[in-house]
């Protein structure tokens, strides 16, 4: 809910090994009315991979299927993360302790600190 350019899948993926990998499909959606500059899944695994390239705390992204042949519709696929989703598309659902709201506020200011490179030139963050 409140995802709206996309489409979000939990996935527990059994190995040939039997090992259970916890992963997450972000799927474009086919919808002619969400017209968004970061609605394009490209542009969003680049940026993730840049992202966790540098260590901040997103999901290990795995791969890029831009062929939409396989789900009707491109996507990528992330390693999923332990943790609970506080927000939905009304707003926050409870009360951030001290320490998640000063590890959110380090990140975010981490985020508009950081220089745009030759590394970010190729995704979307130059032109936003």
């Amino acid at each position: 809910m409140g995802g709206f350019p996309k489409e979000t899948i939990l996935v527990d993926a059994e190995t040939p090994s039997g090992a259970i990998e916890n992963m997450v499909i972000r799927a474009e959606k086919h919808d002619r009315f969400v017209r968004f500059t970061a609605s394009a899944i490209a542009d969003e695994f680049a940026i993730v991979s840049l992202m966790h390239a540098r260590r901040f705390p997103v999901a290990e992204p795995l791969w890029l299927e831009a062929d939409q042949g396989r789900l009707a519709r491109r996507f990528m696929v992330s390693r999923r993360v332990d943790g609970i989703n506080t927000t939905d598309w009304l707003g926050n659902s409870m009360r951030f302790s001290p320490a998640l709201l000063r590890s959110f506020m380090e990140t975010l200011a981490r985020l508009h600190n950081t220089c745009i490179d030759d590394a970010m030139r190729p995704t979307r963050l130059s032109d936003w």
